[in-house]
């Protein structure tokens, strides 16, 4: 999830969408507009390199284009006051309530046919709401192990992981950091959470925490718990169509979804299977992770001093073009 921002005044140029598509905005499949917004996104990271725009916000761009969503009301006055978010407020809601926005506005979104369309694990959901409308989800849960080990074994049960994230086209400027800051306090209270973390994707999707450092979270830095330069072993299907991610092919014991396709003991090894049917290795690198923590002034000092991890200098774009050595493996 990030902060909503203009786009770069080097971006490059992109064609509006073909006219058939706005005829037909309010039957476009989720699918085909993170397609869109991905080829745009492409094209931006080839162009500009460092200076491009997250995948996240041309999903943004598109939705908009397409009459599916309105337009943010905020203008370049909105950097310094912003009127618009007056009267908003976040309360809790369904996942049903929060797959509405997530499923079609974040660049994660997963399939809506899916049994768990917002990703396993999900515990508690926030909606942003201004003027009774709902135009942001964040959707949070818990991971075990090392992954969810901020402040020591003992603080497991009161770390919570923001999950995914999201804001509408339509929501102002500064919503995202507003929407981030009162769902955790949300959070806290309604589970026990004093420790929150959540991750940015800047290989996949050019995410570099911009709503975290908006909301004074701590950077704890990126490849954490893995060999630097290592990578998750993600599989597109031949058609482009599907992917299939690492940790779901690592936890499906069954073997459910590779016996779908044909698979079968004899048939040898998972993975060189896959490839020989045709299915592209993708491979995904490390993610930034953040963490922030509630309490009152005392219990933050507390916990901060109890943090495993070194907290770092916030990371930036930089100001030259460069163009990323991880383009040609970014798919849908």
């Amino acid at each position: 999830m990030e902060e909503q921002m203009a786009p770069p005044s080097s971006g490059v140029s992109i064609p509006p969408p073909p006219l058939q598509f706005k005829e037909r905005a309010q039957h476009v499949e989720t699918s085909e507009v993170h397609k869109m917004a991905m080829q745009r996104y492409k094209a931006d990271r080839s162009n500009n390199g460092n200076l491009a725009s997250s995948w996240q916000h041309h999903i943004r761009v598109v939705l908009v284009e397409l009459g599916i969503c309105e337009p943010s009301p905020c203008t370049k006055e909105c950097d310094k006051h912003c009127p618009h978010l007056k009267g908003a407020y976040v309360e809790k809601i369904s996942t049903k309530e929060a797959a509405s926005i997530i499923l079609r506005c974040e660049w994660l979104a997963a399939d809506p046919k899916n049994k768990s369309p917002l990703g396993r694990g999900v515990e508690t959901c926030y909606g942003l709401k201004l003027n009774g409308k709902l135009i942001g989800a964040n959707c949070f849960g818990r991971m075990g192990g090392q992954i969810g080990d901020i402040c020591g074994p003992e603080y497991a049960d009161r770390t919570g992981y923001l999950m995914r994230g999201a804001c509408s086209p339509s929501a102002p400027k500064h919503a995202a950091s507003f929407f981030t800051r009162q769902s955790v306090r949300l959070a806290s209270k309604e589970m026990g959470w004093v420790i929150f973390f959540a991750y940015s994707d800047t290989d996949a999707a050019y995410e570099m925490g911009t709503i975290y450092q908006a909301c004074n979270w701590k950077y704890l830095g990126e490849d954490l718990g893995r060999a630097k330069g290592s990578f998750h072993m993600d599989f597109e299907s031949p058609d482009g169509n599907r992917t299939v991610t690492s940790y779901a092919l690592n936890h499906d014991k069954e073997r459910k979804f590779l016996r779908s396709l044909g698979w079968t003991e004899e048939k040898g090894p998972t993975r060189p299977y896959l490839r020989r049917l045709g299915w592209r290795q993708v491979n995904r690198y490390g993610k930034k992770k953040w963490a922030c923590f509630e309490g009152t002034p005392t219990e933050k000092r507390l916990l901060q001093s109890l943090c495993r991890y070194e907290f770092l200098p916030y990371p930036k774009r930089a100001h030259t073009q460069l163009v990323m050595p991880a383009l040609s493996e970014l798919v849908m």
